[in-house]
């Protein structure tokens, strides 16, 4: 799960970045809400990473079964607080997918390019659809009466 949101963060740091490149130098509003963009993703990440590092006390809780059967420890809910991180990707990815049209609006280039280009950012769209049906999917298996649908979270997430 870490090495997920390791990637997951990457590729939103990437199109922040590839964003960079199309505001134009002028554009400070644009400028000012991708470096806001980036420094949300990061901050996001640092905090999902750190909270899901440290989610049981001892940590080694959180893999060694001895501890969990013979040991005292103690772990957070983890469907509440996997569901709220779901949550706050899906809007970030929400973001990133409305952030683009701002620029692709502005770009000095045929129509017929900034179509194309607007729709490859659309495709993006894609991903945050799944994020929020991962939502939904999450919430459905948290709410469930049946205890074998609370491993899906752990999949889901």
């Amino acid at each position: 799960m870490l090495v997920k949101m390791v990637g997951v963060t990457l590729i939103k740091i990437s199109i922040c970045l590839f964003l960079l490149r199309l505001c134009p130098f002028t554009d400070r509003i644009g400028r000012v809400l991708i470096w806001s963009t980036l420094l949300v993703t990061v901050a996001t990440w640092f905090g999902s990473f750190f909270h899901t590092l440290f989610w049981c006390h001892p940590v080694q809780a959180a893999w060694d079964l001895r501890i969990r059967l013979f040991g005292t420890y103690s772990c957070v809910a983890i469907g509440e607080e996997l569901l709220a991180w779901v949550a706050v990707y899906a809007v970030l990815d929400l973001w990133l997918l409305l952030l683009p049209l701002r620029f692709l609006y502005r770009l000095q280039a045929p129509i017929r390019k900034k179509i194309g280009v607007a729709v490859i950012f659309m495709l993006g769209g894609i991903a945050t659809a799944i994020g929020f049906l991962k939502l939904s999917a999450i919430e459905d298996a948290y709410n469930s009466w049946d205890p074998s649908c609370r491993c899906l979270i752990y999949e889901l997430g």
